[in-house]
């Protein structure tokens, strides 16, 4: 008699057993790095998890749940970097702040999907505590180092340099993931331009701390 074939385990069956919902991140992450944030549906997601479009429910009642949980993944390792470069650079705030948007930069490189979905509006309409805690941190740790380079009890001027210092980690991280720095053929490599233009822009704003080979003596406007 010829030997009976073993049966053949079914591809859906690692996702079993707490497995499923890594697996649909997973898939998720791999359709934003192609279609974006917004150009895929759920059953897209569950079809190239090898699940059941029916099974990601069990996890995730909408594809907005989905994207929330990136964004938590997301805002939970650029959280664990944040806090790595602060740990760094624990005395003078100046090489704190340049680690800080160096890793800021550095994580939108390693995980753009992530990154692209982190800052969505609709993401944070939800409150979800997986990803305001993290973010929060984060942030919290950002904030602290420019207070401590500004030197002042003004909440409003804060306010000030923590939004125009946001905006050009944000922006440099945006210009590294689009290959602006490459294409513009500067003679800097793009590192370097990241780390004198976050140290100049660190030493411009201080008003009550000098750096070597510069004069802040003047007091700047706030």
């Amino acid at each position: 008699m010829p030997k009976s074939t073993p049966p053949r385990l079914s591809k859906k069956r690692p996702y079993h057993h707490g497995h499923l919902r890594s697996a649909m991140i997973d898939a998720a992450l791999t359709l934003i790095s192609q279609h974006g944030p917004r150009g895929f549906s759920l059953s897209q997601a569950a079809k190239l998890a090898g699940v059941t479009v029916g099974a990601p429910y069990r996890h995730f009642p909408d594809k907005e749940a989905l994207i929330a949980a990136i964004a938590a993944q997301g805002f939970s390792e650029l959280e664990s970097r944040i806090e790595a470069a602060a740990a760094a650079n624990p005395g003078d705030p100046h090489p704190r702040l340049i680690a800080l948007g160096e890793a800021y930069v550095q994580f939108a490189v390693d995980q753009p999907s992530h990154f692209q979905v982190m800052f969505d509006s609709r993401i944070h309409r939800r409150r979800d505590p997986a990803v305001d805690a993290p973010a929060h941190r984060a942030f919290e740790i950002l904030a602290a180092t420019i207070h401590q380079i500004a030197g002042q009890n003004d909440a409003l001027h804060d306010e000030t340099l923590i939004v125009a210092t946001w905006s050009m980690m944000h922006g440099q991280a945006i210009f590294a993931l689009d290959g602006c720095f490459s294409n513009m053929e500067f003679h800097t490599p793009p590192r370097a331009l990241i780390r004198n233009s976050l140290k100049w822009f660190a030493e411009s704003f201080s008003l009550n701390r000098s750096s070597p080979g510069h004069d802040h003596s003047a007091p700047a406007d706030s």
